[in-house]
Parts: C-alpha cells; structure tokens; sequence
C-alpha cells in the first residue's frame, strides 16, 4: 500500500501555500519526493500529515471524570493554563494515560488544522491522520531524544510527548530545552541530526552543563517509522470518514452492474417459466 506523506509546517497558511511531501511504496522505501501546493500532490492510497513540532503543544493532565459525549468540549479547558490565546481557537486531542493517573493531551490551532483538512479533500487528498512529528523520533524509557539541525529543533520526552526547541546556537542551547531540563533530567539525551543537512556541514553542539550522546543515525521524517499507537490528532468531529465511503464511489458502478445482472437473471427466468407454463398449457388443450 502506497503512502504520501505531507510536512505541515508553521508557513503554511492555505491552498496556494506549499508543503513538502514524500511517496513511499509498499515497502516504505522512496518512490518520489518534493515540494508543491496539496492539489499538485500525487494520489496514494494512504495519506499522512506530519505536523512539526512547534504547533503542538502536548501535556500531561490529571482529568476529572468527563462523559464521553462532552470530552471534545472540555478537553480544552483542561489545558486553559497552558494555552496562549482563547481556550475555543484550540483542537484538544487525547492520548495515552499514565500509570499515575494523567491523560497526555494534544493541543494545535483548531481552525489551522480545519483549514488543511479542507483543503486535502478539494484535492481528492484522502487525508487518515495528522500525527505530531516528534511522535516519530526514537525514544527509550527515561531517555529523551533531539532532532537538531544546528539552529533549532525539537525534543521528544517519552511516550509520544515532545516540544519545539525554538533557536539555539553551537555554544547555546535552546531556551525551551533548558526549561524542560530544568523540571526534569532526562537519565540521557540523545541528538539527532536532520537528514537533509550535509555531512560536512553539520556542527554539533557544545551546550555547556548539558550532557548528550551523539546519535550517528540520521533524523528524517520522510521515512521514519509511524508507530501504531502513535497520537492521530484527526479526533472528534474533523476525524475522518469510515474507510467505506471513500470506496462507495468506486463500487457504486459495481454494485449497479450486479443489480442489472440480477435483474436481467431474474426476467430470464420469469420469461421461461412463462414459456413452460403456455407450452404446459397448449399440452393439455391438445389431450
């Protein structure tokens, strides 16, 4: 099965803005890759966005009990003290909950992420899930792990949890990577280059009184493993359809096709019984 990826990155605004993309075959390998507007994309039969890290804020909350039928309304309010900007401007998804009791939370620009679904579909864009990109960078237990590319970045802290790093420098590191060590201290950090910054141009960082362990395996989101359980933030009512009405329009002409079959079947029958039952008839006025 053939899967397109989309990078959602902070730029993009509307129909006319570009994204990067990739086309993986069945094997996830790389059949083609660039950058252009959702309506020049090629059609596969999956759809991914990859949004970058810095739209989506994830926390860790300790929820009251919520029925069912109004978690999507008050899932924002969990987070007010955490959002900047009107608690309703939100999309608040929920994720995986923690031994201790907290439910991980999701949180990206509600009309953002409507936009870009909207116009995925005037693109005949099938769009399945939009899944955080730090989601996708390898992380072990009380381990965190950067994606850097000399400027800026972004951290993944465990269980489908990350941040944006904002800017840093070779001697500085990201401010919002100091306040998270701040609260917590990871038992190692790990960093990861970008795969598209060349070889030779890479400077790794000497952020002083932190300590990290080099990762030779390159960062790339084109084709990193999107794990099963990992977040999809199409939740609530911009989820997508049932997988059988995107295929309704392609077995519609197949079912009408068998209905006429049917139909024609069934005359073919009533017609020789008629024929039987007049030959029957003309049998018995002969005797």
């Amino acid at each position: 099965m053939s899967q397109l990826r989309i990078y959602l990155d902070t730029p993009w605004q509307d129909a006319t803005s570009p994204c990067p993309w990739v086309l993986l075959d069945e094997r996830g390998r790389v059949m083609e890759s660039g950058t252009g507007i959702l309506a020049s994309l090629p059609h596969a039969d999956e759809v991914v966005a990859i949004v970058s890290a810095e739209q989506v804020l994830s926390v860790a909350i300790l929820l009251p009990k919520i029925k069912t039928r109004q978690l999507e309304t008050a899932l924002p309010f969990a987070l007010e003290e955490h959002l900047l900007g009107e608690v309703a401007e939100n999309h608040v998804v929920p994720g995986a909950k923690f031994p201790g009791g907290e439910t991980l939370l999701y949180a990206i620009n509600k009309d953002r992420l409507r936009r870009f679904v909207q116009v995925c579909a005037s693109a005949s864009l099938r769009l399945r899930s939009v899944i955080p990109e730090y989601c996708l960078l390898p992380v072990r237990d009380g381990e965190w792990s950067v994606a850097w590319d000399g400027q800026s970045g972004f951290v993944a802290t465990g269980q489908y949890a990350g941040a944006g790093l904002g800017n840093g420098s070779e001697q500085q590191a990201p401010t919002t990577l100091t306040l998270h060590m701040n609260q917590t201290t990871p038992a190692v950090l790990r960093i990861f280059y970008k795969a598209y910054i060349p070889a030779d141009q890479r400077l790794w960082p000497v952020w002083p009184g932190v300590n990290f362990i080099r990762v030779d395996q390159d960062w790339d989101w084109r084709i990193a493993a999107i794990p099963t359980d990992a977040p999809n933030l199409l939740w609530g009512k911009l989820a997508p359809a049932p997988r059988f009405r995107e295929w309704w329009p392609k077995l519609r002409p197949l079912l009408w096709l068998g209905l006429l079959v049917f139909l024609l079947e069934a005359l073919g029958t009533n017609l020789q019984w008629w024929s039987l039952a007049h030959e029957k008839k003309q049998i018995q006025q002969s005797m």
